[in-house]
């Protein structure tokens, strides 16, 4: 530096560490969801770090943030590990109580949302529509986004914080997630379908038929989730088996 010159601040600022933060958040994500890390891996916070190109710190908040996310694992004095793939079962539990919480949601607006919420869910729709995507994170992270946002809005005509925080919980997406590999190209179309069909009898104002429309978009997502997009997947039921770890 030469002499009088101004010295310069080379620490990056508050937006910028926050932006650093949701990169490196968003590559170990992909790692994981697209099995760039196997189920039950260690994940070496140094040899991470080498190959992002960052310190250790802004590592150590995504993996966190996928902790709190049930993607890793933390145990004392032995680091981060990514967690087992839920199995078939674990799946299907997460999408019955998914039906509990989203029916519950429906029938307590009454067939009353609001032109704010049914607006939101519209535009959400109109985001969603677009070809068919391969199921690598980096395709499908932004569908999967607008998909959760849409569920949230449905959750959200219940008014109540409890049931959102609930909803939330489940992760149901991520979870769905790990299994879209070996699932083939996620159907898009078929999805923004079920959810038209949502919308459309919440605008309408029938309960019953919005209740119905919901059950059958779970149950066609868990399908999907599993077998891909198969029409001959068999029905999904309490008597199916988990698969290996």
């Amino acid at each position: 530096m030469a002499e009088g010159s101004p010295r310069r601040d080379v620490r990056p600022s508050g937006a910028e560490r926050k932006l650093l933060a949701d990169e490196v958040y968003l590559s170990l994500k992909e790692y994981v969801l697209d099995n760039v890390f196997e189920p039950g891996a260690r994940l070496n916070i140094d040899a991470l770090a080498e190959r992002l190109g960052v310190c250790p710190t802004p590592l150590r908040e995504g993996l966190a943030r996928l902790a709190a996310e049930d993607l890793v694992d933390v145990e004392s004095y032995r680091g981060y590990f990514v967690k087992p793939l839920p199995s078939v079962d674990d799946l299907v539990d997460i999408f019955e109580v998914r039906k509990v919480l989203e029916v519950h949601a429906v029938e307590r607006a009454a067939g009353r949302p609001t032109m704010t919420q049914l607006v939101q869910m519209e535009s959400l729709l109109f985001e969603m529509g677009g070809p068919d995507l391969q199921p690598q994170f980096r395709e499908y992270r932004e569908f999967s986004v607008l998909d959760q946002r849409f569920h949230e809005q449905v959750i959200s005509m219940a008014g109540s914080p409890a049931l959102m925080n609930s909803y939330r919980a489940l992760n149901i997406h991520v979870q769905a997630s790990r299994f879209f590999r070996s699932s083939g190209r996620i159907d898009v179309q078929a999805s923004v379908t079920e959810h038209a069909r949502i919308l459309g009898a919440l605008v309408s104002g029938d309960t019953e038929v919005a209740t119905q429309a919901v059950l059958a978009h779970i149950d066609a997502g868990l399908r999907r989730s599993i077998y891909g997009n198969s029409t001959t997947a068999a029905s999904i039921g309490a008597g199916l088996a988990t698969t290996a770890d």
